[in-house]
C-alpha cells in the first residue's frame, strides 16, 4: 500500500499476521501435518498432485520434541541430521519436498525467476490506518 506524501492519518492498529501455519504449530500438530497428504497450490508446477506423508521426518520431529519454529530453523547440516537428509532421497528428489514446504504459506505467490513462487515470510505486519479526527 502506498501512502500519499503529507497525508494525515492515525495508526489505529499494528499486528503480526501469521502466514506460515507450520511456524506456529506445536510438536503434535507438526507431526500430524507431516503424517498427512496435502495438495500443492494451484500456481505450483505440481498443481493437482499431492505431497506427503513423511513418516520418518515426523518420527524425528516427535523424538526431538520440535515445534514449528524449531522445524523452520532446522537446517541441512551435511551430517545426515538435517530435515532433508531425514527423507532418505537423492538430490534430484528433494525438489518435490522443497515445493511441498513452499506450499504451506498463505500469502499469494510472487513472480520468481522461473514463474510464480511462494511468499516465504512466516508473518507480515498489518498496519490499520484511520483518518485523524478533525482533519478535513
Amino acid at each position: 500500500m502506498l501512502v500519499l506524501p503529507n497525508l494525515a492519518f492515525k495508526v489505529a492498529d499494528v499486528s503480526e499476521v501469521i502466514t506460515d501455519p507450520l511456524y506456529v504449530m506445536s510438536t503434535a500438530e507438526l507431526v500430524q501435518w507431516l503424517n498427512t497428504t496435502h495438495p500443492y497450490k494451484s500456481f505450483q508446477e505440481r498443481a493437482g498432485q499431492t505431497f506427503g506423508p513423511y513418516p520418518r521426518l515426523a518420527k524425528e520431529v516427535q523424538r526431538r520434541r520440535m515445534d514449528g519454529k524449531g522445524f523452520s530453523a532446522w537446517e541441512v547440516k551435511g551430517d545426515g541430521e538435517g530435515k532433508y537428509e531425514m527423507l532418505e532421497v537423492s538430490g534430484a528428489e528433494y525438489r518435490p519436498f522443497f515445493d511441498a514446504l513452499s506450499s504451506r504459506f498463505d500469502m499469494p505467490p510472487r513472480p520468481g525467476l522461473w514463474g510464480q513462487v511462494s511468499n516465504e515470510d512466516p508473518y507480515i505486519i498489518k498496519v490499520t490506518l484511520e483518518d485523524p479526527e478533525g482533519c478535513d
